[in-house]
């Protein structure tokens, strides 16, 4: 029996040995935040206060309203174009009733990663059904 539980621990010892590590492909590189936000300022206001003086501010700057969230006390807008979002989330932050200003960000939720030589198998064993799905590939250097 004792040699069962040593053959059996060498041979998983060698085949672990046998196997490659797993290859870490760094996430890309950003030179700033730009490139991870929509552009965006999502906006939460105090409830007491309401959204009227808020509304009247977006009115005013030049601002776009994208959406107003009814639930959360909140609104999304977009800053004129010549306007840097630092610039325009400290003008928001000091109009009456608002308590936060955050800039709207991109996180992607997943992200799959295949070398490129698996592509074309990948497409094979599929048979069509990941034309629905979105998948981002990234090679591996």
């Amino acid at each position: 029996m004792p040699q069962i539980r040593t053959t059996a621990l060498l041979l998983c010892v060698l085949l672990t040995a046998c196997t490659s590590p797993a290859r870490h492909i760094p996430p890309p590189q950003t030179a700033g935040t730009e490139q991870n936000t929509s552009g965006n300022l999502i906006i939460f206001y105090d409830g007491q206060t309401g959204p009227a003086p808020l509304v009247q501010a977006v009115k005013d700057y030049g601002a776009t309203l994208i959406y107003a969230y009814r639930t959360l006390r909140g609104i999304v807008i977009r800053p004129p174009q010549n306007v840097p979002l630092q610039d325009a989330a400290a003008h928001f932050e000091q109009v009456k009733g608002v308590l936060t200003v955050n800039q709207d960000q991109i996180t992607p939720l997943y992200q799959t990663i295949r070398t490129a030589r698996n592509l074309p198998a990948i497409a094979q064993s599929s048979r069509g059904r990941l034309k629905n799905k979105i998948l981002l590939f990234q090679t591996a250097s």
